[in-house]
This record gives structure tokens, sequence and C-alpha cells, in this order.
């Protein structure tokens, strides 16, 4: 296997978990935008 195929693959998981992520980050951004007293529930049961 050359090196170059490999780097090309690491590449595109690497692109494909940024954008999963991102992804994530939007959805639950987005359904707890009006839950600010859930977020400080959540942070204090965390710390």
């Amino acid at each position: 296997m050359p090196i170059g195929f490999r780097c090309f693959q690491f590449a595109i998981v690497m692109d494909l978990k940024r954008i999963l992520m991102k992804f994530w980050y939007n959805k639950v951004h987005v359904r707890w935008k009006g839950t600010e007293e859930f977020r400080i529930l959540l942070l204090s049961h965390m710390l």
C-alpha cells in the first residue's frame, strides 16, 4: 500500500470526523438555545 494512499485515507477520516463534530455541535446548540438554565444545571453537575 503506497504511503500517499494512507495519508489520503487519513485525511478523509479526519475530515469526516470534523464534519460530524460540527454537525453534532450545531444540533445540540440549536436544541439548547432556549434552555440556559438546563446548561447551567448540567455544568454544575459536571463540576
